[in-house]
């Protein structure tokens, strides 16, 4: 049996027990509860959507970095050398301290000629990297007298012909006895002859085909980018 009274804003329904709840705020409490259910639905909803998109957004930024480390790799490993120069070998055209970029592939489809810069491994330890002009040709005879260079295709001394060196800055010194290039290699000197170690003093004194990383193509270290010739 229920028992119906008024209140001056609610209406009260007993159903026998008066230890029951109001009918009204028993449907109350259910509205509030499926109301909270779908406002937690909705936000489970908007948790898992915004992780999606923060997950999407961290590989994203994963696999751009770990594009950008490969391609970093095969530029530096097969296309280009950035090299430090630590001496004055090679002064005035590259100075000391000066940085400076080679490419890998100059010689890929070329010959390497005379007057080239070359960066390559020192033929008396590899695990160095040096940096100097070519000035003696595979097959030819080469000599010093008196700082200038006399290169020559026999042992015949008529026909040696003195090397012109447009590049030097400074009267180069010294001598050196003739000798013969071996078919494959070449004869490497420093620009600034009188402070260079190179294929005048090495035990191995010439650089191999094999030895030769790439050509020097430009200085970006501390000046202005300047090609190097």
């Amino acid at each position: 049996m229920s028992e119906r009274f008024e209140d001056d804003d609610i209406e009260f329904i007993y159903w026998g027990d008066g230890n029951k709840p109001p009918v009204k705020y028993v449907e109350e409490e259910v509205k509030n509860e499926r109301h909270y259910r779908k406002v937690y639905k909705q936000s489970k909803r908007n948790v898992r959507k915004k992780y999606v998109i923060l997950k999407r957004e961290v590989f994203n930024w994963v696999k751009l970095i770990a594009c950008a480390i490969f391609l970093a790799f095969i530029i530096s490993n097969f296309i280009i050398i950035n090299a430090l120069v630590p001496s004055s070998s090679m002064e005035p055209t590259i100075m000391e301290g000066d940085r400076m970029i080679g490419f890998r592939l100059a010689y890929i489809f070329d010959e390497v000629e005379r007057g080239d810069i070359i960066i390559f491994k020192y033929p008396d330890d590899h695990s160095q990297k040096f940096v100097k002009r070519v000035v003696g040709m595979p097959g030819e005879y080469i000599e010093i007298i008196n700082g200038m260079v006399y290169i020559s295709n026999s042992e015949d001394e008529e026909y040696k012909t003195q090397l012109p060196e447009d590049y030097l800055t400074v009267m180069p010194e010294g001598n050196m006895d003739k000798i013969r290039i071996p078919e494959g290699s070449y004869f490497v000197m420093g620009d600034n002859r009188n402070d260079s170690e190179d294929s005048r003093y090495w035990n191995d004194q010439f650089v191999s085909e094999d030895e030769i990383l790439g050509e020097a193509i430009f200085v970006y270290w501390p000046l202005w980018p300047q090609v190097i010739d």
